[in-house]
């Protein structure tokens, strides 16, 4: 995928098509880091992008598309390597530019995101704060359910996600439960491998929580497979450094299934 795209930003280059090289830059710096090829996880300055430099040139020309994605992106970013806090401050920033995106698909990606940041703060916020971050979280799964019921194989997922972490916030961990597989289900039925990937992470965590050993192991596993069909190494990485049962797992599966190494000719090296 990177080198389709860097294949595309050359040929943007040589028409001179400088708001959609800008946008295709972006992607792939996210997609560098996603893959673990950047200095940073969650910056997007890299070999792709300098996002000072990006931001400034953006911001000369009011491309608000551009000035959304940058935020959005870096949102999505740190929620996914376990920072929601600096994920909610981008989310917040990307918000101030949304209103230049309608209709676009990138607006429904924001609820969901913004959605789970959100939740992944609550527990350990104040009460007011908490409350505020839960009004939110509700009028975002109003937009996510009625998305769901005129594009079940777009949103149905979203909405089953977003609830599962509602559900296991509020402590009604069988609603939970029961919508973290339905997320599942329905993100591996219409082959959304990230979010398939993302809702079993969850999951497997939550199951944790209860105490549910074997079951969060399955679960844990089958996001780490689904993070590597997805292309994303660096997510591959930080699950077996975060679970050693998944590291010890994976490892053996992993040399089990290497090709052979290429034999040297004795005498030659």
């Amino acid at each position: 995928m990177d080198r389709k795209l860097a294949d595309y930003s050359h040929q943007m280059r040589q028409v001179r098509q400088s708001s959609a090289l800008g946008y295709n830059q972006i992607f792939r710096q996210v997609i560098l880091n996603l893959r673990g090829e950047s200095g940073s996880l969650c910056s997007l300055t890299g070999a792709a992008l300098n996002e000072v430099e990006m931001h400034r040139k953006l911001s000369q020309v009011q491309d608000k598309t551009g000035l959304f994605a940058i935020p959005f992106l870096r949102s999505v970013l740190h929620y996914l390597f376990g920072e929601p806090t600096q994920a909610l401050q981008h989310a917040e920033r990307a918000e101030e530019h949304v209103a230049a995106v309608p209709g676009m698909f990138a607006v429904t990606r924001y609820v969901l995101f913004d959605s789970l940041i959100r939740l992944a703060l609550v527990e350990k916020a104040p009460r007011a704060t908490a409350r505020a971050l839960l009004r939110r979280v509700r009028a975002n799964l109003k937009k996510l359910r009625k998305w769901a019921a005129h594009a079940e194989a777009n949103h149905a997922h979203s909405y089953f996600l977003v609830s599962a972490e509602y559900f296991r916030v509020r402590g009604q961990a069988d609603r939970a439960s029961k919508s973290y597989q339905l997320a599942i289900q329905h993100a591996r039925q219409h082959e959304w491998v990230a979010d398939e990937a993302l809702a079993c992470e969850l999951a497997g965590q939550f199951l944790l929580s209860r105490r549910k050993f074997e079951l969060a192991q399955k679960h844990l596993r089958d996001a780490w497979y689904a993070y590597l069909r997805w292309g994303a190494l660096a997510k591959v990485k930080q699950l077996e450094k975060r679970f050693a049962f998944l590291d010890q797992a994976v490892g053996s599966e992993r040399r089990a299934s290497a090709p052979p190494r290429e034999r040297r000719v004795p005498g030659l090296g």
